[in-house]
């Protein structure tokens, strides 16, 4: 069953069968779809704070770079969060709901480091 079967989104995967991780075969959508079955389970920990990224826009094998701050052309399902503590005023990231999630798969998240701090503290 496709991400798009467990839930409604209005995020659409571009190049859905892009392999991120050639020894196992998980495709674009295949981390999608997912996400989109552990959600339930995950959102508590994912959503509502600041969130670090590890990037692989080729899949596993080719570049990766880790990333906390927007990019150009981020989604806005992607929220960008201001740190009062940070003088350079530079915003972070974070989700609220599974689209959210999914965008940051359509952008090659390949892993998501949530702080343990929340937006609210």
């Amino acid at each position: 069953m496709s991400a798009q079967q467990n839930r409604k989104s209005s995020v659409k995967l571009s190049h859905p069968d892009r392999v991120y991780w050639p020894d196992a075969n998980v495709t674009k959508q295949g981390l999608a779809d997912y996400y989109a079955g552990v959600w339930p389970f995950i959102k508590p920990f994912v959503t509502g704070r600041p969130l670090a990224l590890l990037r692989a826009p080729t899949g596993i094998d080719g570049a990766v770079f880790f990333q906390k701050h927007p990019w150009n052309g981020i989604d806005p399902h992607i929220r960008q969060v201001a740190d009062p503590m940070d003088r350079e005023n530079e915003p972070y990231l974070a989700i609220d709901e599974l689209d959210g999630l999914t965008a940051l798969v359509q952008s090659a998240v390949l892993e998501i480091h949530p702080w343990g701090s929340t937006l609210d503290a």
